[in-house]
This record gives C-alpha cells, structure tokens and sequence, in this order.
C-alpha cells in the first residue's frame, strides 16, 4: 500500500450458508490479519501498530460488496 494512494482488493471470505428473511441486513467488519486461519507472530506485533485505512466511498473509488446468492429451495 502507499499512503494516500487508493489500493483495490479482493478480499474472499470462507462460505457461510445462511438464510436471510426478507427485511435482514448485513454488517460488515474490516480488520487487519486473519484469526484464526493466521496467527501473526508477536514479534511484528510493534510494526503492525499504529496504521488507519479509510474506506472510499466517493463515486470516484466507490467500496462495494458483492454477495453470491444460491438458489432458493423451497420445503417439500
């Protein structure tokens, strides 16, 4: 990353099957590292300190998210 400069990332995160009823929402939380699947080692834990990104939303650098839906299955 360069400070100031605008960086695009493509973040993916594990499945989750999860039914949603009409009216529901969706949070999402950013965060550095990727615990449990990265355990950072405490020794770089000074350098990683400190640090703030900001999330673009201008129409210039607009963050977006992107959901797959699967099909819907309805009971029998």
């Amino acid at each position: 990353m360069v400070p100031g400069q605008i960086t695009e990332y493509d973040v993916k995160i594990r499945p989750a099957f999860h039914v949603f009823a009409s009216g529901h929402r969706l949070q999402v939380t950013l965060a550095s590292g990727d615990a449990p699947t990265h355990i950072l080692n405490p020794k770089d834990y000074p350098s990683l300190l400190g640090g703030s990104v900001d999330i673009q939303r201008g129409a210039d650098a607009a963050s977006y998210l992107t959901v797959p839906l699967a099909p819907v299955r309805h009971p029998r």
